[in-house]
């Protein structure tokens, strides 16, 4: 391989996503065994995570040619006939799919590397995303152009661009950006929408006429903007590991979950630009080209539940979390529309005044906040994979425990399940605003760290009621230091 090609395989790991979909290894220790094995779907990475295997894989095809890289040959009869050939060219032909594999690559290496004190990670990739479609829809709700791109006919940029806008189509808070919806099972017995997803996913999205049935849907329901939007579809297949309780893999226990992503993206104009024109020599005005912005909205079919397909499921992302998207959820899914995060803090505002009425105080709301914040704080601490919720009940025992009577607090409880559903189960992200604490009159404004909202008190001094804050630790006016008299 000359420089060239190097830099050509090298950009492929560059810090975005690329194509890249599945990564392998394992940790192994000072006295050469196995601690832990890695299995990791990039998809179900964060992206810190996915930078940092990326980042290591890259560094392996850095440096100079001749000096860190330097090129190895096979003799003919070893590509003809020798075992590190054969097991070689079975891990590339498998995609790293083979467990059995795998393993004994790993042995080859652990046979002869001398690990240090603490050992080292052996880390593979392979990827399973080959294909890329979609159409260009422009504002009078005509399919301008299709996307029809295999992966490894695009440019490594191109490549970037496409998987980025599908993978933020996963991004997000699960109960924010992120909603399971649900399909009840007369639906994926006999419905037309699953019949279709269900098919989509069948075919991998080989078959054109499938596509245009899915494009027909979305088109039909979703009302464009001046310059359109463009549909991006994906098919997936991730080999699920399943672990036994020394934390090894079970190779006789895999599942394979394949799955589909769509995504739609808003297309924007560019503004137009002053610049210099080497061929005209001379400086001139180039027009704005079209651009696609990233999602508004996107699902994944079928859901990914329990380490496995959930055909009853699929995981709708919206980037505004004030938006439902009921036209595109109900030709698409024909199914009920969660409440968006957005609306939930409102309406659980509306159900707290309607119900509560003078009992809701500022002391109330100081504790029912400093609880909920505190829930949320050990939720986040105990890494647990499934989203913090409460229910109606235990919101109006919260309710109770900071001074609500029992009365009043079986009313909030009677009326949030009227708003949220019988069985609703609430976010206390959605319902609370963890990240600020405002007090407001019609004259003044104040904004408290939620960390420290036990510092606010009220007091009624001659007569008057007053809003307390300490001002012990010194007090800033536009940034400039000043005394309280």
């Amino acid at each position: 391989m000359n420089k060239k090609e190097v830099g050509e395989i090298r950009r492929r790991f560059k810090l975005e996503r690329n194509n890249i979909s599945h990564i392998y290894g394992c940790y192994v220790n000072s006295a050469k065994e196995i601690v832990s094995y890695i299995d990791e779907s990039v998809a179900m990475l964060t992206q810190e995570e996915t930078e940092k295997y990326l980042s290591l894989l890259r560094k392996s095809l850095s440096g100079t040619l001749g000096r860190n890289l330097m090129s190895l040959s096979f003799a003919t009869k070893q590509v003809m006939d020798s075992d590190e050939v054969r097991l070689l060219s079975a891990l590339r032909k498998s995609e790293l799919s083979d467990a059995a594999l795998r393993d004994e690559f790993y042995k080859c290496i652990i046979d002869a590397v001398t690990p240090d004190g603490s050992g080292y990670v052996i880390l593979l990739e392979r990827n399973n995303i080959s294909h890329i479609y979609g159409c260009y829809v422009n504002s009078a709700k005509e399919i301008v152009s299709y996307i029809d791109e295999s992966v490894a006919m695009l440019t490594q940029e191109e490549t970037e661009k496409y998987l980025s806008l599908l993978r933020k189509s996963l991004s997000g808070t699960l109960g924010r950006n992120l909603m399971s919806l649900s399909f009840a099972t007369k639906q994926v017995m006999d419905s037309d929408e699953v019949r279709l997803l269900s098919a989509l996913r069948k075919s991998e999205l080989s078959d054109a006429a499938l596509r245009d049935e899915f494009y027909k849907c979305i088109i039909d329901a979703v009302t464009p903007d001046e310059s359109g939007y463009v549909i991006l579809l994906a098919f997936d297949i991730y080999d699920v590991p399943h672990y036994g309780k020394d934390g090894s893999p079970d190779d006789n226990d895999r599942d394979v979950f394949k799955y589909m992503v769509c995504c739609l993206c808003p297309v924007k104009t560019g503004k137009a630009q002053f610049g210099y024109s080497p061929d005209d020599k001379r400086f001139q005005n180039f027009p704005g080209g079209q651009l696609v912005a990233a999602p508004e909205l996107g699902f994944m079919y079928p859901s990914f539940d329990e380490r496995s397909a959930n055909i009853y499921n699929a995981l709708f992302y919206s980037r505004n979390v004030n938006e439902d998207h009921q036209d595109f959820i109900d030709a698409v899914f024909k199914t009920q529309v969660p409440m968006p995060a957005g609306a939930q803090q409102e309406t659980f505002i509306d159900v707290m005044t309607g119900t509560l009425d003078k009992e809701c105080s500022l002391s109330l709301m100081q504790g029912v906040h400093t609880e909920l914040m505190e829930r949320i704080s050990v939720h986040k601490e105990s890494r647990d994979p499934e989203p913090l919720s409460i229910s109606p009940e235990d919101m109006a025992e919260i309710l109770e425990n900071h001074g609500v009577s029992a009365e009043q607090a079986e009313a909030f409880e009677e009326k949030c399940r009227e708003e949220f559903g019988e069985d609703a189960e609430l976010s206390p992200a959605n319902i609370i605003d963890s990240r600020h604490f405002k007090l407001e009159t019609p004259e003044v404004k104040i904004s408290v760290d939620p960390q420290h909202v036990h510092l606010v008190e009220t007091r009624v001094i001659d007569g008057r009621r007053y809003i307390l804050i300490p001002a012990d630790n010194g007090v800033e006016l536009n940034g400039m230091s000043v005394s309280i008299d």
